[in-house]
């Protein structure tokens, strides 16, 4: 993946948190954000992913208060009700993310609880971009909550320094409601 950087005439300096990414890199004249020609400096760049060092110091921002999982490239370990994904580290792809979750969620009916899910990009629109969507991430926490509403009563997906953060936290009536009411598809 590609995103723009550098500073356009009309927008100014292009940060992180606004980014237009790209599979493959374009022209950059006339500019992608205002139009002019040969007047702003942008150019675009390779989106490094996070190295070994960087995963180990978000992972250890939450060891302090019990621990994680790591996702992918996790060293293998015992179950902890915490797991972080990496969106942005080479080996994560949607469907593998996807499949993960899917994993824990399975674990999670069978009785090893995930309480927290930790999404961790390089920004909001690599995040975006990988996952496929454009604001709407709280459709995906749908999507699996409808699967097991008790399922990581808190999901955050964040970038690497914690600017952009969304944050979403089960809805308990809705888990005491549907704890309740038989599940219209086991009848």
């Amino acid at each position: 993946m590609y995103v723009l950087r550098g500073i356009c005439l009309q927008k100014g300096r292009l940060n992180q948190h606004h980014d237009i990414i790209r599979e493959e890199p374009s022209g950059t004249d006339p500019c992608p954000i205002c139009g002019s020609v040969r007047q702003c400096d942008v150019h675009w760049e390779h989106i490094r992913p996070f190295d070994e060092y960087e995963m180990e110091e978000i992972a250890n921002n939450y060891d302090g208060i019990g621990g994680c999982n790591v996702f992918p490239g996790g060293v293998p370990g015992p179950f902890n009700p915490r797991l972080i994904i990496f969106v942005d580290h080479p080996d994560a792809t949607k469907e593998r993310i996807l499949e993960r979750i899917r994993r824990r969620i399975s674990m999670h009916q069978d009785g090893q609880r995930t309480y927290e899910l930790i999404f961790v990009s390089r920004s909001r629109g690599t995040m975006q971009a990988k996952m496929g969507v454009k604001e709407k991430f709280g459709q995906l926490v749908d999507q699996w909550r409808f699967f097991e509403p008790s399922f990581a009563p808190m999901i955050e997906f964040r970038d690497f320094d914690g600017v952009w953060v969304r944050t979403y936290h089960a809805n308990q009536n809705y888990m005491m409601y549907r704890r309740i009411m038989p599940n219209p598809l086991a009848i």
